[in-house]
Order: C-alpha cells, then sequence, then structure tokens
C-alpha cells in the first residue's frame, strides 16, 4: 500500500501543467493527448504507471482506439468506460484467484476442488458435506444434507443422492407455498441422483430439528407444489418418501389443535 501510495505521489508531482491542460471534458484524453504524454513521461516508468492509475478510462479508451485502427481522432467515452471495467474485472478476478490459491495451500486444499465449490455456489464445507447451509433469498435457513443410506423402492442401496443450491425463484415459489399454509419456510434444495426408483426414503440430516416440529415436505414440478410423504421426523433428522427427484422444500406448520 505505501509503495502504491508512492507511486501517485510521484506520479501526480510529476504531471506538470500543460500534461493537464491535454485534459478534455472529464478525464478523458485524445489519443495525441496521450501520446504526449507518454512523451512527456519518457524515461519515467513509474511516473506514466501512476498516470495510467489516476485516469484509467483515458488509458483503455486509448487501447481501444489504437486496437481499432487509430480511426476516430477522439476516444469514445462510452467504450473508455466499457473497456476500463473490463480491465478492473480482470485486475479484480486475477488477485481473488490468487488469494483463493494461497487459501487453499493454506488449508491443503486444490485449486481445483475450490473451483468445483464454487461452480456449485456452495461453500468449501458444503461441498464437502453434501449440503446446502443457506439458500439465495432465505435468511436463518435449516442446513440440509443427506444423513444416511437411501433406501431405493424398498431395498437399501449405497446410492447417493446430492443436495445442490436451488435458484432464487424456487425459493420465492416456496415462501409462497409456506404462506399459503401459514408456515415458514426451513430450507429449498435441488436433489439429483443416478438411479432411477418409483420411491426413494431419504434420511436428510438437518441440525436443529429436535423432533417436535410439524414439518411438511414439497416437490415443485410444473410449477406446482406437490406434498411428498414426510416418514420420520426426530433429532436433526427428517426422513422423506421422495418420488423423483428436483426442488424440494422443507416447511415447517403450526401443529394442529
Amino acid at each position: 500500500m505505501k509503495k502504491l501510495l508512492g507511486l501517485l505521489l510521484a506520479g501526480v508531482m510529476v504531471l506538470s501543467m500543460s500534461v493537464f491542460a491535454f485534459a478534455s471534458s472529464g478525464d478523458y484524453f485524445t489519443p495525441q493527448d496521450v501520446v504526449d504524454i507518454m512523451n512527456n513521461f519518457e524515461g519515467n516508468d513509474e511516473g506514466f504507471e501512476a498516470w495510467k492509475t489516476i485516469y484509467p478510462n483515458s488509458w483503455a479508451g486509448y487501447l481501444a482506439w489504437k486496437n481499432a485502427g487509430g480511426s476516430s481522432s477522439k476516444i469514445d467515452p462510452e467504450v473508455a468506460a466499457a473497456e476500463a471495467a473490463a480491465v478492473v474485472h480482470e485486475a479484480q478476478m486475477a488477485e481473488e484467484s490468487e488469494a483463493n490459491a494461497l487459501a487453499a495451500e493454506a488449508i491443503g486444499l486444490s485449486m481445483a476442488t475450490l473451483n468445483e465449490a464454487a461452480d456449485l455456489n456452495k461453500s468449501v464445507g458444503e461441498y464437502f458435506n453434501n449440503a446446502v447451509n443457506s439458500a439465495p433469498g432465505l435468511a436463518n435457513a435449516t442446513p440440509v444434507a443427506q444423513g444416511g443410506n437411501v433406501i431405493v423402492d424398498g431395498v437399501p442401496s449405497n446410492q447417493t443422492f446430492s443436495v445442490y443450491k436451488p435458484l432464487m425463484a424456487h425459493v420465492d415459489a416456496a415462501k409462497a407455498q409456506a404462506a399459503a399454509l401459514g408456515g415458514r419456510v426451513m430450507n429449498v434444495v435441488d436433489i439429483d441422483a443416478s438411479v432411477y426408483f418409483s420411491t426413494a426414503t431419504v434420511n436428510f440430516y438437518m441440525p436443529g430439528v429436535t423432533g417436535a416440529e410439524n414439518i411438511q415436505v414439497y416437490h415443485f414440478t410444473n410449477g406446482v407444489w406437490t406434498p411428498v410423504n414426510v416418514a420420520e421426523v426426530r433429532q436433526d433428522h427428517v426422513v422423506v418418501d421422495l418420488t423423483g427427484l428436483g426442488i424440494i422444500t422443507f416447511i415447517e406448520v403450526p401443529a394442529a389443535e
């Protein structure tokens, strides 16, 4: 940070009043302005780098003009802004990638693992635990993970049902269903598997469940929520008889009086 401030300060000090006079409206410069500025900074790379930091739009616009063959005498502000935004985004992504790589190295993870988790929009913990701890637009979600072997059509199996994040639209639909029931959404998840079945009894691990709650589960198909049989609710577990894959929501409703 001190080095960066030093470079900026050096650039500001080296910039003469004649250089600032090249500025057109805003902080945009014509291509010839930029050429003259580069000449003024000849031999002073640090000063010119500082100038580019202060006027990123003008520098990006100059590069765009140059790459286009220099057919225009002025830099298009919209092109300059777009080019500058792309440059800044690329730098931010590179910085974030480097930070992720260092973090992965520190905890013994590979970047491939981090990238796979990111592709699924999951934290590392969610990725390794085959869980969804939070859903978009849903505060205080109850984590959902597969909590035991799956019984496929009445036969115990070693199948794994993957638990993925839902879309915001699915969460909104679940909230509407919960409101109609007078309840609250505990979580919304997207279930996938590599096995065909008529009924799959899946034990979902949901830490925080006491077993006393009245929990209903619904499957979202063609825009309609269909009730799913809840076989058991016990401490930290909800066992569900699924008849299909896809989006399901867990809704806690008031106990019947």
